[in-house]
């Protein structure tokens, strides 16, 4: 993960330095913790019965909040 966010970085795509390991590193985690903490809840602790979780639009909300996070404006604007 950290890596293809050097790549993103590295061409532009992320508001990143690839060459600073904690910022690079802080943001890997950003986005890999809620779906770890998701995942754990839905069927390591039982969630899926006592408090489910779609978790479709719950990827598609925590993509859609990284990249408004990290990602670069302009690329964001030329794709909308």
């Amino acid at each position: 993960m950290e890596e293809r966010l050097r790549v993103h970085a590295r061409r532009g795509e992320a508001r990143l330095d690839p060459e600073d390991e904690l910022s690079v590193r802080t943001a890997a985690l950003a986005f890999l913790s809620p779906l770890l903490v998701a995942l754990l809840h839905q069927h390591g602790l039982s969630g899926t019965t006592c408090r489910p979780l779609p978790m479709q639009p719950f990827l598609e909300r925590l993509v859609d909040g990284f990249v408004a996070a990290y990602g670069h404006s302009e690329r964001r604007k030329a794709q909308a």
